[in-house]
C-alpha cells in the first residue's frame, strides 16, 4: 500500500545530512533485505528504544504501520522538545552569570581607573 521499503529508505536516505545515520539507514536496509523483521532489524541497529521494537512488532502484525510511524515520530518529536527544554533550564542560568561577568568587568574597567584618578588628585 503506497511505496515499497526500498523507496521508502531510499527518500529517508535522501533527506538526511548526518553520517552517522545514513550509515545506520543502510544497515538497517540490508537487514530487511537480507529477510529479516522490521522490529528485529530495527533493534539490530541499536539506536532506538525499546519501545520502537515492541511497537514495531504490534504494527507489523496488525499491518498497522503507517498509523504507528506517525505515532512513534510523535514520541522522537515530544522526546527532542523535553530535551531541549531541560537544556534551556541548565542554559539560561549560565547565559545570566556570563552577562553579570560580562558587565562586571565592563564597568570595572570603565570605574577602576576612574577611582585610581580620584585618588591621586589632591584637594588642597
Amino acid at each position: 500500500n503506497g511505496i515499497s521499503i526500498s523507496k521508502a529508505f531510499d527518500l529517508a536516505i535522501i533527506g538526511l545530512e548526518n553520517k552517522f545515520l545514513i550509515f545506520q539507514y543502510k544497515k538497517l536496509f540490508s537487514f530487511i533485505d537480507s529477510g529479516l523483521e522490521l522490529s528485529q532489524a530495527f533493534k539490530k541497529i541499536d539506536i532506538f528504544d525499546s519501545l520502537v521494537f515492541s511497537m514495531l512488532s504490534v504494527a507489523m502484525k496488525s499491518g498497522r504501520l503507517e498509523v504507528l510511524s506517525e505515532e512513534i515520530a510523535k514520541y522522537y518529536q515530544q522526546k527532542s522538545e523535553n530535551l531541549m527544554d531541560r537544556f534551556l533550564v541548565f542554559l539560561e542560568p549560565m547565559m545570566t552569570l556570563f552577562v553579570a561577568f560580562l558587565v562586571l568587568f565592563l564597568a570595572l574597567g570603565i570605574f577602576l581607573p576612574m577611582w585610581e584618578l580620584s585618588s591621586g588628585v589632591n584637594f588642597n
